[in-house]
């Protein structure tokens, strides 16, 4: 949690700020609650202004890419941001019961599964990227 406190710390912004988080989500019932869990601590906040968290990763949409998927997640991000709409994490089902996605309901942290279009005028394009 501390990395990504001191990531938004030397970009000059407030976590709450961003909107969309790409998570590396390597697909353990370990390594996938670690990371989400620490991204909903740290950007998830119960104080956002601009609106839900948003998590995903690109490894739901077109498979692992072993050393390619860093850049796969970066483009998807950067296209995001470019055209203003979220795209779905289209094989997501059932999270893994080690997210504490019911308190991060809360602190308004979701998991699109759908196509959604954004409102220019409600949110700032802040996305965090969670890679190695």
């Amino acid at each position: 949690m501390e990395v990504f406190r001191c990531a938004a710390a030397n970009a000059g912004i407030n976590p709450q700020d961003v909107f969309f988080a790409e998570a590396h989500a390597t697909g353990t019932k370990v390594g996938d609650p670690i990371e989400a869990n620490a991204i909903g601590s740290v950007f998830g906040g119960k104080h956002r202004k601009i609106g839900p968290l948003r998590l995903g990763a690109v490894k739901t949409n077109v498979g692992h890419l072993e050393c390619a998927a860093f850049m796969a997640g970066l483009i998807k991000s950067a296209l995001m941001l470019d055209r203003g709409t979220l795209v779905p994490n289209i094989n997501f089902t059932t999270p893994n019961p080690a997210i504490r996605f019911d308190e991060f309901v809360r602190l308004k942290y979701i998991v699109d599964v759908n196509m959604r279009r954004l409102n220019p005028c409600c949110w700032c394009r802040i996305c965090g990227h969670n890679w190695k």
